[in-house]
């Protein structure tokens, strides 16, 4: 966000619209970019915000079941998109799966988790968190949960409108390892 962003679109259902309406508006108050919120029954909007946007994120736990989709099946992601949802378990979501499927980049959450255990740790203990250690640990006991290295799970995935700079775009193309699709590809 902070090299770019100049708009988040967030898609909500309508039992919380109001609610979320209200903490964005607040919220928005102090960014330097737009947010807008819309309704994940608007699909013909859905889509059209979809196809302007760079980074598409599931940020519910829709998917969890292995089997739930947050959005119809029927949409379709840019090719240049990123794919990504904070869900680390399974691996595979049906919607990272919906993204693999039609040919994007795919990041599920663990990296979100892994570097808030860090920064937890470091708060709780005022110790540095033993990354590598933890890291080492978590390929051994979960390998086939982790796809992708722990540098690649550095950035941060938002629900982005045309908002990055071809730069950062490409930047953030190269820190996700294009490895991690084939070897979940080769897994299942």
């Amino acid at each position: 966000i902070a090299q770019g962003a100049a708009e988040i679109h967030l898609f909500e259902r309508s039992e919380g619209y109001e609610t979320s309406k209200q903490r964005l508006d607040l919220l928005g108050k102090n960014l330097q970019f737009k947010l807008q919120l819309h309704y994940i029954k608007d699909t013909e909007k859905l889509q059209t915000i979809i196809n302007k946007s760079d980074l598409i994120l599931n940020a519910t736990g829709v998917g969890m079941d292995g089997e739930s989709l947050p959005i119809p099946e029927s949409i379709q992601f840019p090719k240049e998109a990123i794919i990504a949802d904070m869900i680390y378990f399974p691996a595979e979501t049906p919607f990272l799966k919906l993204g693999r499927q039609q040919g994007n980049q795919t990041l599920n959450g663990l990296g979100m988790l892994f570097y808030q255990a860090e920064k937890a740790f470091e708060l709780m203990t005022e110790k540095d968190f033993p990354a590598d250690a933890v890291w080492e640990a978590l390929k051994n006991e979960y390998s086939y949960f982790i796809h992708w290295k722990k540098q690649d799970a550095q950035v941060l995935f938002f629900f982005l409108h045309n908002s990055f700079s071809m730069q950062t775009r490409k930047w953030i193309h190269g820190k996700i390892n294009r490895e991690h699709a084939e070897k979940e590809i080769a897994m299942n």
